[in-house]
């Protein structure tokens, strides 16, 4: 939710960034927003993370032994809470095309670990959309870094 909050009220800053030609300042606040909106996330993921057995247990007994699955869901949260920062840097920067086909191989990788763990359950979302959040991480990073590079 902090990212959210941040993200959306820091995108018309970009832009004007963006807008002004002011590429390194636009870079360093867009990094300088991943980075806080990650250690935020991960400030909040920790407590939640070790609290999982306990949180998991209020839904009743059958989601008490489920508590791994709200773990991978935190872990999971974290890494997107910085990809929406870099994304909207590539979004300023005229890579939409770019943000809607890294969508793509999310999916495919979504639906291959659903597949592939069907038989875990929950356990099988869960773990693809860790996987999956964090090949599309890695691909906006890329993109970021081949943008700093270009420019």
């Amino acid at each position: 939710m902090i990212s959210y909050l941040t993200n959306r009220a820091a995108l018309p800053i970009l832009a004007s960034l963006q807008a002004e030609g002011r590429q390194a300042e636009l870079r360093r606040v867009s990094w300088l927003m991943a980075l806080g909106q990650f250690a935020a996330a991960a400030a909040i993921a920790v407590p939640l993370g070790l609290a999982a057995p306990w949180i998991m247990g209020l839904a009743g007994p059958a989601f008490a032994a489920q508590w791994p699955v709200l773990v991978l869901m935190i872990a999971t949260g974290v890494v997107l809470a910085a990809q929406t920062s870099l994304g909207n840097y590539l979004l300023v920067t005229d890579r939409q095309v770019f943000m809607l086909m890294s969508l793509l191989p999310w999916g495919v990788v979504l639906l291959a670990c659903a597949y592939l763990f069907s038989a875990s359950g929950a356990y099988a979302l869960a773990w693809g959309l860790l996987v999956a959040s964090v090949l599309r991480t890695l691909l906006i990073l890329g993109a970021y870094r081949e943008s700093r590079s270009r420019a």
